[in-house]
């Protein structure tokens, strides 16, 4: 899925209830042309840079959050991606929230954790947890269990609970997480099997980390910057 990964950023935590109102804008944002043109000159240096291999297609933007009630809007990836890479456009006008849904993955024996691949963009070598994607239908709970099928190869026959905990929101470019809790009561040497069976290649290798030792990883350099707010926001920390 097209979401962009980013370095640490100021975070705001929103507290969702379980099943917030879903409501979608029926249009999507416009902007001028001169936002146009500066969003055209990002798309076609990442593309340029990325030998062609992104794609541009529909995202949705978070235009309202509130405990009971999500706002979506319809919009493009290359808004988004625009807004990531040069957060100072939204003072300008591009003030696209783009939607990405992240999962805790609990198993019996604790937290499941991904190291992020050598060949992604940023934050190689890593650990976050998985799955995790954009939101490209206005369903986060369809939208995690997707992910999940892709990257670790588990279906939501496989879990006992999916439970939306609440919002991340990277105020600088715009990315707001929903954050989801997914138990499975698989063991997660069935859990390794079945990613390295029929699971992506984003992760390099995964790991269990019991509750315990979650606030030590939390803070060392070898976690992405937002697995501490999440493990807070979901009560883990």
């Amino acid at each position: 899925m097209s979401r962009p990964i980013i370095p640490a950023v100021p975070v705001l935590a929103h507290a969702l209830t379980p099943h917030p109102t879903m409501c979608v804008e029926p249009e999507p944002l416009t902007y001028d042309a001169g936002i146009e043109a500066e969003v055209a000159r990002i798309w076609g240096e990442r593309q340029a840079a990325s030998s062609g291999r992104l794609f541009d297609g529909p995202v949705y933007g978070v235009a309202g959050i509130a405990p009971d009630r999500l706002v979506l809007r319809p919009g493009q990836f290359r808004h988004a991606l625009a807004r990531c890479l040069e957060p100072e456009l939204r003072h300008r006008g591009l003030d696209i929230r783009q939607a990405a849904v992240s999962g805790l993955l609990l198993c019996p024996e604790g937290l499941v954790l991904g190291r992020r691949a050598g060949s992604v963009a940023t934050d190689a070598g890593r650990w976050e947890p998985p799955p995790s994607g954009g939101l490209d239908r206005p369903d986060p709970v369809a939208q995690i269990h997707a992910e999940l099928r892709e990257e670790l190869g588990l279906t939501p026959a496989d879990l006992d609970e999916t439970r939306l905990i609440g919002a991340l929101e990277q105020t600088d470019t715009g990315l707001v997480d929903l954050l989801l809790c997914l138990t499975t009561p698989l063991p997660f040497a069935l859990v390794d099997q079945r990613w390295r069976q029929t699971g992506s290649d984003e992760y390099s290798a995964l790991r269990v980390v019991p509750q315990t030792a979650l606030p030590d990883l939390a803070a060392s350099a070898n976690a992405v910057p937002l697995l501490r707010p999440m493990l807070a926001l979901a009560g883990l920390i």
